[in-house]
């Protein structure tokens, strides 16, 4: 199920849909659901994880998943999140043993993932962040459920979405969707321009 009936496949709208420095710094209309682009998406990881220690720090309430780079990770297969909040690992591929040369996403972990931060969302939760928006997403499975919950309740989402899926991810959502450069100080901008302003208000 899509976020919205109106496709937006075109070059151009991908361009359109690419959220400027200059809307953040004025927080006009901007899209509560965005995604950060990049190439190759464990560059992200890391912008992400920071962005959840800004906000946590303040004392937002976030709940998802992050994606941490593994420096002993020699394949794909060792891909893991981790639980934001409560540190609770997940392992979300499987090796398909010593004489393969790829390891596949163990769908059956991803969905039962996705069911589990689904229903932990509640009317306190202040911002919903997932680690990829990818190849199950594109297919309306993986964390879909989990964006479309956060769309009722009103919470804005952030995820991370290869070049290979920015059309993918700009026709699941329509206009209800941007894209982010992966570059903290934007991130900021559009986190502080759509998550609500009393969390800022130091407690006295």
């Amino acid at each position: 199920m899509s976020l919205s009936q109106a496709a937006r496949t075109n070059t151009s709208q991908i361009t359109d849909a690419l959220l400027s420095k200059k809307q953040m710094q004025k927080y006009v209309v901007v899209p509560k659901i965005a995604a950060i682009i990049a190439s190759e998406t464990n560059q992200a990881d890391s912008t992400l994880a920071n962005l959840t220690t800004e906000l946590g720090d303040i004392g937002y309430n976030i709940a998802g998943v992050l994606q941490s780079p593994s420096p002993q990770a020699t394949n794909r297969c060792n891909a893991e999140l981790f639980c934001i909040g409560t540190g609770e690992k997940y392992t979300i591929s499987q090796d398909l043993g010593s004489c393969s040369i790829s390891c596949s996403l163990d769908v059956e972990a991803l969905e039962n993932i996705a069911l589990k931060l689904r229903d932990s969302i509640s009317d306190d939760t202040d911002l919903v962040i997932i680690n990829r928006f990818g190849k199950r997403e594109c297919s309306d499975g993986g964390f879909c459920c989990v964006i479309e919950r956060a769309v009722e309740l009103g919470i804005p989402v952030l995820t991370v979405v290869n070049t290979h899926f920015i059309e993918a991810w700009l026709d699941y959502g329509g206009q209800q969707v941007t894209i982010i450069e992966n570059d903290q100080q934007q991130l900021s901008h559009w986190a502080h321009a759509v998550l609500p302003s009393i969390r800022l208000i130091a407690a006295p």
